[in-house]
This record gives C-alpha cells, sequence and structure tokens, in this order.
C-alpha cells in the first residue's frame, strides 16, 4: 500500500507517456491506409467504432448515459467539431501528401499554440521555467522528426498547412476541454464529443463515400483503423482529459511533444526506419523540457504561482 500510494504523483505523468505513444501509432496507422480510403470515411469508421466503445464503457460505469445541460452540450459540441472533426479530416487530409514523419513535428507545435490560448482564454500564469521548457520540448520534438536536418522541414506545402491547421484545432480541443470538464467526468466529456463529432462527420462521409472501396479493405487497412478508433481515440482521448484534469491544460499539453519520439520509435518497429543519433538527442532535450514545464517556480511573469 505505501509503495502504491509513493507512485500516486507519478499516475498523471504515465498516463499521458502512454497517451503520447497512442497518438503516435496514429499517424503510423494513418500513413499505412492513405491511398485506400477517403480521410473523411477514414475519419468516420474511426470514430464509429470509438464511440461504440464509449457508450458502452460508459454505461458500464454509469449504468446510463447522463443528459448534459444545453450549456454542457454547447461545450460539447465545440468540442466534436475542433477534437473530432476538424482534428481528424485535416490528419488524414494533410497524410496524403506529408510522411507521417514530418507531420508528427507538425504536430508538435501544438504546446505553443495550448499555452498561447491557456493564457488568453483560461488566465493560465506562464513561468520563465515553462517558457523554456516549451522552447526545449519543441526544440527537441523538430530535431526528432527532422532527424537533424533543416531540409527536411522546407518547402511548406498544402498538406503541411493541414496538419498545422490540425494542431491548432487539437490546441482548441484542450483548452475548451478544460472548461468542460469543471462540470463533467472526461468519460462522459469524450464520449459526447466522439458521438457529436461523428454526427458531424457523417455528410462529408456520404459525400465522398465509396462503399466498394470500403468493401474491399484489407486486413491490415482494418487494423489500422481499429488501432485508431480504440487505442488512438477511445485511450489516448479518455488518458489526455485525465492529465489536463489532474495537470492543468499547459502541463499536460507538453507531452504532446512525445508524440514525434513515439511515432518514429513505432516506425523503427513497423516499418523498420532507423533511429539516428538525432532521435536520442532530441528525444533527451524533449524529455528535460517536459521536466521544466512540470516543476515548480516560484515566480511567475507578471504574478505569483
Amino acid at each position: 500500500m505505501n509503495n502504491f500510494s509513493s507512485l500516486k504523483p507519478l499516475i498523471p505523468y504515465i498516463k499521458l507517456t502512454a497517451m503520447s505513444f497512442f497518438f503516435g501509432g496514429v499517424f503510423v496507422a494513418g500513413k499505412t491506409i492513405v491511398g485506400e480510403v477517403e480521410p473523411a470515411i477514414a475519419a468516420f469508421l474511426r470514430f464509429a467504432i470509438a464511440t461504440l466503445m464509449l457508450l458502452l464503457i460508459l454505461l458500464w460505469k454509469e449504468k446510463q448515459i447522463p443528459i448534459p445541460t444545453p450549456s454542457q452540450f454547447a461545450g460539447l459540441a465545440a468540442l466534436g467539431l475542433t477534437g473530432v472533426l476538424g482534428y481528424n479530416l485535416c490528419l488524414l487530409i494533410g497524410l496524403e501528401t506529408v510522411s507521417s514523419s514530418r507531420s508528427s513535428v507538425i504536430v508538435a507545435s501544438n504546446p505553443v499554440f495550448i499555452t498561447l490560448m491557456s493564457v488568453l482564454f483560461l488566465g493560465d500564469r506562464l513561468t520563465r521555467r515553462k517558457l523554456v521548457g516549451i522552447g526545449l520540448s519543441v526544440s527537441g520534438a523538430i530535431l526528432v522528426a527532422s532527424h537533424g536536418s533543416w531540409n527536411n522541414l522546407t518547402d511548406f506545402s498544402s498538406g503541411d498547412l493541414a496538419i498545422l491547421v490540425c494542431a491548432i484545432c487539437w490546441a482548441s480541443y484542450s483548452v475548451i476541454g478544460r472548461y468542460v470538464l469543471n462540470s463533467l467526468s472526461p468519460l462522459v466529456s469524450v464520449t459526447y464529443a466522439s458521438a457529436i463529432g461523428l454526427t458531424m462527420l457523417l455528410p462529408f462521409a456520404l459525400h465522398t463515400a465509396d462503399f466498394q472501396t470500403v468493401r474491399s479493405l484489407g486486413t491490415s487497412a482494418w487494423i489500422a483503423i481499429m488501432y485508431m478508433g480504440v487505442f488512438g481515440t477511445v485511450c489516448a482521448f479518455l488518458l489526455y482529459y485525465q492529465g489536463i484534469q489532474a495537470l492543468g491544460v499547459i502541463r499536460a499539453g507538453a507531452f504532446i511533444n512525445l508524440i514525434p519520439v513515439s511515432a518514429i520509435i513505432l516506425a523503427l518497429f513497423i516499418l523498420n526506419e532507423e533511429i539516428d543519433v538525432s532521435i536520442t538527442i532530441g528525444t533527451l532535450i524533449t524529455i528535460l523540457g517536459i521536466f521544466l514545464i512540470n516543476s515548480r517556480q516560484k515566480t511567475a511573469i507578471g504574478t505569483n504561482q
């Protein structure tokens, strides 16, 4: 019991680290299905699987489906719009032309957007240590995904723009989620957001629907879609919101910078890509940045911690 109590403060960090690996796998899984199925259909299938699982888990835990108030529903609809419709359509559209490594480094800009939005809309206080930590963690993520060569990050394309919009959508989802979590649990919030986002995705899926293509999808494509639905949505979204609830938006958002690291590590095993010195150094820099963001500091910029 004493051993468990000593580990309890680490649980949010363990959950967020696991979240980053689940999200990293989405880039690898998403890359395997581009070209086989339209982005809107892939996103719809992902969240159809996720919504069904989340509803079953919610019924099992709560014995009923809670009915949100009108103001809560407005927040949940905003979560569906940003974290499900916007994020996933832009991600899958971007992955059609952008590599998983390059995509993951653009997503590494997430903590910057999250921090700016948190300061502007949530009144979060920004310490010098957090600023340094954000700079280090983003730099480490860029070093990892670029493999130490600036040339790998040049020539910004329309696919890159889609991934950047995807990052902004996720930052919005994170900040809006902080409001929603004041009155609803992570499970209820993620379930409703997934269901509402699924409804929003339906017109796009129907517009591009090619049911023959869906019927002809191979085993590897269905495994990728199942992974994105179960691990990349149900597990990752719940762990992320639990992390936000425990640590706040800025500190939890810093773990987004582990996504390029996890994406490349998973690509090593799944796609037989190599790990070079830049990945090792970048990973260590990213971890140092996350440590600084999550450490305490007495004096904040313009206020007290």
